[in-house]
C-alpha cells in the first residue's frame, strides 16, 4: 500500500484456516494464520501505529464488518462494487497563501481552509489544505508589506511604507529583475520547511493582497505588474513548478486607502490575467460588498457602524474563501487538472454574473446587461436599491478623473437588465463616460450588492454542494464588473 493512493481492502478470516486478503479487487493473501485467540477481548487496529497517542494512518471512505466469512461468490460482489471508489494515485489539494494582514487574518480565519475544502470538492481531491503562515523567520503573510517599497505616492505626504518580497535596489530599475527580498526569502524559507509530497499537493497559488499596493499612483501599473510578475515566477521557481502547472488566483483591492492605487492594481491584474504565459484568474472579482473588520452591521438594513477599515471582517473573508473555489477549481482543471473529476459542468457557479454593457437611456439613466453563469435573476437588496457602488465617470480618465457622479437608485428590470439612476446628470458624451461598480475605495458593505439568485438555483446531476458540505456552501454571487470601467453606449445593446 501506498501513501497518497486509494486502496480497497478486503479480509476474510474462516475458523480453522486462517485469513484471505484482497487488496485492490487482487487477492495477495490465502490462509495466513490468525495470531489472535478467538477469545482475545481486544479491539483490532487497521493502519494505525497502535500508540496511546498515535493516529490512524489513513482516512477511510467506508468500512464495514460482517458476522460471518464471506463465501468467495460474495467477495466477487464486494469487489465489484468497491469499484465505485477510485483506487491508485489521487490528489491532494493544498493552496498556497501570501500577502499582508488581510492574508494573515484570512488564514487565521479558517478563509483557505474552506476554499481548499471546496476546491477538492469541485476536483474531487482526496485531501486538501493550506500552506501559510505569519511570525518568526519564515513566513509568507506580513502585516504592511506589499510586493516592493511604496515610496512618495501623491497625495499621502510622501509615506513611506516596507515591502521586501522583492529588493528594492532604490536605483529606479524596473522592477522585473530585481531579486528576492527579506519578505520573499522568507517565504522561500517557510517553503523548505514542508515535504517535497505537501509542496506537490499545491494547487493554486493565492493573492489576498494588495492593500499596501493601492497606496501608489496610478501611473505606477506597469512598473507594479512588472514586479507582480516578477515575483510570481520567483515563488513558482522555489516549488520547481511551471506557470503552465500552477496558477495564481488573485482578489480586487478591498476599499482600502486611495482610489487611484486602487484603479491601478484593477487594470494592472487583470492585464496580467489576460497574458496566457501567467496563467493568473480573478478569483474574487469584488471584494467591497464586506464589511470592515470588528463593524457592527444591522442585518435588516445593511448599513455599518464603526470598524477597522483596514480590514475584512472574518464573516466576510470565510465567504469570501469559499466563493473563489469556483474560479480557482477551473484554473486547476486547465492546469494540472483535477483528480477523480475532469470536467465542472455549466450550471455549477463559477464568477458569478457579469456585466457585458451599460446603455446611457438618459443623461441620468443607465441600463447595464448582465450575463449570468449559473444564476437565473437578478436580486437587489437593502441599500442596493439605493444605488450604493455604482458610479459613472463624467469626462476624463482612470488617470485624469473627471467627475465621478455616483448612483442614487439600483433597480431590477428584468432577469439581466438593472436600471442605473445618477444623483446628477451626465455632460460628456457616452464615449467619455465610464461605468464603475464600485469605483475606486468606495465600500458597498456586507449584503448591499446586486447578486444573482443562484444559491437557490437547482445545479446539475451531482454537483449540488449544498447538499454535500451544508447549506452555508450555497451563496448568491455579487454581479461583477470584470473588465472595468465600462464605456457607455448609445446604443441598447
Amino acid at each position: 500500500m501506498e501513501r497518497r493512493h486509494t486502496h480497497n481492502v478486503i479480509l476474510r478470516y474462516t475458523a480453522g484456516t486462517g485469513v484471505d486478503a484482497w487488496l485492490d479487487g487482487v487477492k495477495v493473501a490465502s490462509a495466513v494464520a490468525n495470531p489472535l485467540p478467538a477469545s482475545n477481548p481486544g479491539t483490532l487496529t487497521f493502519l494505525s501505529d497502535t500508540t496511546s497517542q498515535g493516529s490512524a494512518q489513513c482516512w477511510f471512505n467506508e468500512a464495514a464488518t460482517c458476522e460471518r466469512a464471506l463465501s468467495s461468490a460474495e467477495v466477487a460482489t464486494l469487489v465489484t462494487a468497491s469499484a465505485r471508489w477510485r483506487c491508485g494515485a489521487r490528489r491532494g489539494v493544498n493552496v498556497l497563501v501570501i500577502g499582508q494582514s488581510n492574508a494573515v487574518n484570512s488564514l487565521a480565519d479558517g478563509a483557505w481552509n474552506l476554499c481548499a475544502q471546496d476546491l477538492a470538492w469541485h476536483l474531487g481531491a482526496a485531501s486538501y489544505g493550506v500552506i501559510g503562515g505569519q511570525g518568526g523567520a519564515a513566513y509568507t503573510a506580513i502585516g504592511g508589506h506589499g510586493i516592493y517599497n511604496v515610496r512618495q505616492p501623491p497625495g499621502i505626504g510622501g509615506i513611506y511604507i516596507p515591502g521586501a518580497f522583492l529588493a528594492d535596489p532604490g536605483d529606479g530599475s524596473n522592477p522585473g529583475g530585481w531579486g528576492l527580498g527579506a519578505d520573499g526569502l522568507a517565504v522561500e524559507a517557510y517553503l523548505a520547511e514542508w515535504s517535497a509530497a505537501d509542496l506537490a499537493d499545491i494547487a493554486a497559488i493565492v493573492w489576498p493582497w494588495f492593500e499596501s499596493d493601492s497606496t501608489r499612483a496610478y501611473g505606477e501599473g506597469a512598473f507594479w505588474q512588472a514586479g507582480a510578475q516578477n515575483f510570481l515566477a520567483l515563488v513558482r521557481g522555489m516549488l520547481g513548478r511551471s506557470a503552465a502547472s500552477l496558477p495564481l488566483a488573485w482578489w480586487d483591492p478591498i476599499a482600502f486607502w486611495s482610489s487611484p492605487g486602487i484603479l491601478m492594481i484593477r487594470n494592472a491584474m487583470p492585464a496580467l490575467s489576460s497574458l496566457a504565459a501567467q496563467n493568473a484568474v480573478c478569483a474574487m472579482p469584488l471584494t467591497a460588498d464586506s464589511n470592515p473588520r470588528g463593524a457592527t452591521w444591522d442585518a435588516n438594513t445593511g448599513l455599518v457602524t464603526g470598524g477597522d477599515y483596514n480590514h475584512l471582517d472574518a464573516t466576510d473573508n470565510l465567504r469570501l474563501g469559499q466563493v473563489a473555489a469556483g474560479p480557482i477549481a477551473r484554473a486547476v482543471l486547465a492546469s494540472s487538472g483535477g483528480d477523480s473529476i475532469a470536467a465542472i459542468p455549466s450550471g455549477v457557479p463559477s464568477m458569478g454574473p457579469t456585466i457585458t454593457h451599460a446603455y446611457r437611456q438618459s443623461d441620468t439613466v443607465i441600463i447595464v446587461t448582465v450575463v449570468h453563469d449559473a444564476g437565473t435573476d437578478l436580486i437587489v437588496p437593502l441599500q442596493a436599491v439605493n444605488g450604493v457602488g455604482w458610479a459613472v465617470m463624467d469626462g476624463g480618465s482612470e488617470a485624469v478623473p473627471g467627475t465621478v457622479r455616483i448612483a442614487t437608485a439600483c433597480a431590477r428590470v428584468d432577469a439581466t437588465h438593472l436600471q442605473v439612476t445618477l444623483g446628477s446628470a451626465l455632460t460628456s458624451a457616452s464615449s467619455g463616460c465610464l461605468l464603475f461598480y464600485p469605483y475606486g475605495n468606495t465600500w458597498i458593505y456586507r449584503g448591499n450588492a446586486v447578486t444573482d439568485n443562484a444559491g437557490t438555483v437547482e445545479r446539475p446531476a451531482g454537483w449540488d454542494i449544498g447538499a454535500d458540505l451544508g447549506s452555508g456552501w450555497d451563496w448568491d454571487l455579487p454581479v461583477q464588473a470584470t473588465n472595468t470601467p465600462i464605456q457607455l453606449s448609445d446604443s441598447p445593446t
